[in-house]
């Protein structure tokens, strides 16, 4: 088993230098699944691959190593079903529709209906490559994390199931998601938070804390 998966990380080092990848974020404790369902843990870092103009880029990977000191590899998407770094949980996604940046963050997950944040890839203002965002590269809100108030916030029961959150469905999406605190509650039927601040109604049902400028 340990010499199948050496041989699939060689393999993802081909795809991901071939997709001339770039490492946005440092080693941090996490772990891996494979497409077996066999747990790695170590160290992870993630890794988002370019696109190029037309698309034909390659999806993401993340490097992995057993110990803090110890060499790493990459591991492609294509190998595994999702990984953690820290207290943070990434699925990846087999749609079709996501296939340039497969991966996706679990932002919520108390109910059947889980919160997901996802970066999508926009054409960059060059015109000769992608970037992630609303044309730029992502913050960090914590050493795995993603920083929400860039990214498109989708609800599902898995990642293979995604609605994307939107004006229309913000109110019905995000109460089934946060059904078991009313207080969460009030404040999305009271309107002091909508589509457009997802990320401080997260930041709400996490601590009980509003934001400086809520109502």
């Amino acid at each position: 088993m340990r010499t199948i998966f050496l041989l699939l990380c060689i393999l993802s080092v081909t795809v991901i230098s071939q997709a001339q990848s770039k490492r946005f974020d440092k080693f941090v404790p996490g772990s891996f699944v494979d497409t077996t369902n066999k747990i790695y843990k170590g160290y992870v870092s993630w890794t988002i691959a370019d696109q190029n103009l037309f698309g034909k880029g390659k999806g993401g990977c993340i490097s992995y190593k057993e110990s803090k000191d110890g060499d790493f590899v990459y591991v492609s998407t294509n190998f595994m079903k999702s990984f953690t770094m820290e207290a943070d949980t990434f699925a990846v996604i087999k749609n079709k529709d996501f296939k340039l940046n497969p991966i996706i963050k679990i932002v919520l997950n108390n109910n059947s209906s889980k919160l997901y944040s996802y970066l999508p890839y926009t054409q960059g203002s060059g015109g000769g490559s992608f970037s992630v965002g609303m044309n730029r590269m992502p913050g960090y809100s914590s050493p795995g994390g993603i920083d929400l108030n860039y990214s498109v916030f989708y609800a599902g029961p898995d990642a293979e199931h995604l609605t994307r959150i939107t004006k229309d469905n913000f109110t019905e999406l995000l109460s089934n998601i946060m059904g078991d605190k009313p207080e969460a509650l009030a404040r999305i039927n009271d309107k002091t938070f909508d589509h457009k601040h997802i990320a401080d109604l997260v930041k709400y049902y996490k601590t009980g804390e509003l934001p400086k400028n809520a109502k």
